[in-house]
């Protein structure tokens, strides 16, 4: 929730009104022809037009000088024109050069030709996640209502077509990493460790994903940084669970970022009916630095790193149905190192590392458990142009893991290392057919075996609007720590994908719909006793995406909906079945109203999902029993009290919805049965309140007259 006041201030003022700016002029090509269609939008607004028959546009803008203008059209370069003077914006004359290799612009949501990695991603900004009702915040939470997800309350983590939590890797800046997510008890659902305002992109990927990205066999979570304040800056957020508070400068050719917060939920459990008996309720510490320095020569240094902890004590049923106390307490350090700049006129260089740590110490009733983890990660990317139609990246990377655990006096510990090369040529085949063909190979230190992993993927441009996709990939990805504590002999596991895509899309609406197929094998099998790899599974679906800014004024809607028919033979499974952390059906219905007279935003979201499956012991069906279907009403509604003060109030799942997200059983003792409960969210329905307060040097963040 950090910076939520940026973002309101921004979503409420651009419907005010307020010191409008006209931006006329015309879009031609090389031979002063007019171009039909071509975008022009004011760069992080909604601000813009496009151009018409004569190549000429006209819209206005509640934006304060000075504005940047990005100018786009399928086939040619991409353009940005800054303005800094108001006579400036009249009858601009605006030529855009032909461009055959634009496939390197490769995000899902501009109006350019796609084949790849980005192109069959979802883009959010944090603008769309934090005012999604019902996330919280949470990176994690606004995109389980994209396609391909499916909510898993008791887990928190993202779920995608079918795969389980540890099948989505997460990146930031390009740097793995290990521990996304904070740690808590059994069933008890965690939330993403990073704020969406610390990231000026999040991009996530459900499939068919490029060759630079390695150990995920469904998904990938990419998120990039924010650039350099211009003006120092101050956030301060009051809230009901806690206080949070940051600052932002810039000295010369170096930037700061420093923020910190402290999270206590014993307050509002105090008064809210829980599900769930407590002897600590949750709370949470945190402090984060990102350092950017740019040089003279172009060349870029950042530097991110956290620490976080977060502890909590709750009673939860053991396997004789008693009651017993599990107490978690986790520290995280995370940094992240990286660097970027040219190799000559048409070359680039990324490179960098990461490195976490993370302890876990838990206590259920009078037995202690130590877990620790070091992990560490390298990488290094070249990219560049061969020639017009034709670029290429390849890269190296290295990581090393080192699991430790220690309980009742037995200490297990051990260490993994996977090498990594790829390499990724994209070829604009004509302006309206492109590839991009890649090839990973990985090696795996404890075993000596290495892995192919070729991929493809290719788009055809149907129309000036809309597009086909095909992609198709090999994936692998390790095992988790526990399975290489108990079994030193294993490897990978690995996943297939291919992926059919239409996608239709103007400068305010975008359709799309995506078949694809996912072949999993040497999944691991027998995982307490004399575990192989023998497993296999598949995950099949159809994933369809509206979403609509122009049909309804001031208002932003999107409807997502996902079949997900799946298969495992997996670790303790009898037989091949539909995995419990899967629903077949997945609906979700996102909007939200901005509202000029009341200085608000009003937004609400639906989410469905089918029954998910579980196991009813003595049963002659494995997995044959279902969960009643989730669903979820959330509502939100922000008001800016004044230019620099916004009041925010939420309710989760509005109705007090018991959903259920599974069963747990029990013996009980002496009886030679089986007895269960349900497994339930913390709470059926939730509340949030809090204010926001931004003190900035930019008069843009103070002025309302400005926004």
């Amino acid at each position: 929730m950090k910076k939520i006041v940026i973002l309101l201030f921004n979503i409420l003022a651009a419907a005010s009104g307020f010191a409008q700016l006209t931006i006329t002029g015309n879009v031609l090509d090389h031979n002063n022809e007019p171009i039909w269609g071509a975008n022009i939008l004011v760069k992080n607004s909604y601000d813009g037009a496009s151009s018409d028959e004569n190549g000429s546009f006209s819209f206005k803008t509640d934006e304060a000088l000075p504005v940047t203008l990005e100018i786009s059209y399928i086939g040619y370069r991409s353009q940005q024109i800054h303005i800094a003077e108001k006579s400036e914006t009249d009858r601009l004359s605006i030529h855009l050069v032909e461009d055959v290799s634009n496939l390197d612009n490769l995000v899902i949501t501009a109006a350019s030709f796609e084949a790849g990695d980005e192109s069959k991603s979802t883009h959010l900004s944090s603008m769309d996640i934090v005012s999604t009702a019902g996330a919280l915040g949470d990176i994690n939470g606004a995109i389980t209502t994209l396609p391909g997800s499916t909510v898993n309350g008791e887990s928190g983590r993202l779920f995608v077509r079918g795969g389980d939590a540890s099948e989505t890797a997460v990146f930031i800046d390009g740097m793995l990493v290990q521990r996304p997510y904070g740690s808590s008890a059994p069933n008890i659902g965690v939330r993403g460790r990073y704020s969406p305002f610390l990231f000026k992109g999040t991009f996530f990927s459900s499939g068919g994903y490029s060759a630079e990205y390695g150990q995920a066999l469904s998904s990938v979570l990419a998120l990039k940084t924010e650039d350099m304040p211009e003006f120092p800056e101050t956030n301060l957020s009051i809230m009901a669970v806690g206080l949070e508070a940051g600052h932002s400068r810039k000295i010369d050719r170096t930037s700061f970022h420093a923020e910190g917060s402290y999270y206590n939920l014993s307050p509002l459990f105090s008064i809210l009916p829980l599900n769930h008996d407590w002897e600590k309720e949750p709370s949470s510490g945190s402090f984060l630095l990102h350092v950017n320095h740019e040089f003279e020569n172009a060349h870029h240094l950042g530097i991110f790193s956290s620490y976080q902890t977060n502890n909590l004590g709750i009673y939860q049923r053991n396997e004789y149905g008693q009651k017993a106390l599990q107490q978690v307490y986790n520290q995280n350090y995370y940094v992240n190192v990286n660097a970027k700049g040219p190799i000559g006129k048409t070359w680039n260089y990324r490179a960098g590392g990461s490195f976490t740590f993370n302890e876990d110490d838990l206590q259920v009733d009078s037995l202690d458990l130590s877990e620790k983890e070091n992990s560490g990660f390298a990488k290094m990317v070249v990219e560049g142009e061969v020639s017009e139609s034709v670029s290429l990246k390849f890269g190296t990377e290295f990581q090393r893991y080192s699991w430790h655990q220690q309980a009742s006096g037995l200490k297990r510990s051990t260490p993994v290392t996977i090498g990594a090369a790829y390499a990724e040529a994209t070829w604009a085949v004509s302006k309206k057919f492109g590839l991009v063909a890649g090839y990973r190979h990985e090696y795996f230190g404890p075993s000596n075996v290495g892995f192919a992993m070729p991929r493809l993927s290719m788009a055809y441009q149907l129309s000036k609007a809309s597009r086909v996709s095909f992609a198709t990939g090999q994936y692998y990805q390790k095992l988790q720590a526990n399975d290489y504590l108990k079994f030193r002999d294993l490897d990978f596991s690995g996943a297939q994908h291919y992926i059919l895509s239409y996608q239709w899309e103007n400068r305010d609406q975008m359709f799309r719909a995506e078949l694809y197929q996912k072949s999993y094998d040497d999944l691991l099998l027998n995982a307490q006793s004399a575990a192989n790899q023998d497993g296999y599974g598949f995950a099949r679906g159809l994933d369809l995406w509206w979403r609509d800014r122009k049909t309804i004024k001031n208002a932003d809607y999107w409807i997502s909906y996902s079949f997900i028919d799946a298969e495992r033979l997996e670790r303790n499974h009898p037989v091949s079945a539909q995995p419990g952390f899967v629903a077949q059906h997945n609906l979700s219905v996102v909007y939200k109203h901005f509202v000029p007279s009341l200085r608000s935003q009003i937004g609400g979201t639906w989410q469905y999902n089918s029954g998910r499956p579980y196991d009813l012991p003595g049963d002659n069906r494995f997995n044959d029993q279902l969960t009643k279907p989730y669903a979820s009403l959330n509502l939100n509604w922000a008001y800016l009290y004044r230019q620099n003060i916004i009041f925010y109030a939420s309710v989760s799942n509005v109705t007090g919805r018991q959903n259920v997200f599974g069963r747990q059983f029990y013996e009980n003792p002496g009886q030679g049965q089986m007895n269960s409960s349900p497994i339930v969210p913390v709470y059926d329905r939730f509340y949030f309140v809090g204010i926001f307060i931004t003190l900035s040097a930019d008069p843009t963040k103070n002025q309302l007259d400005t926004l």
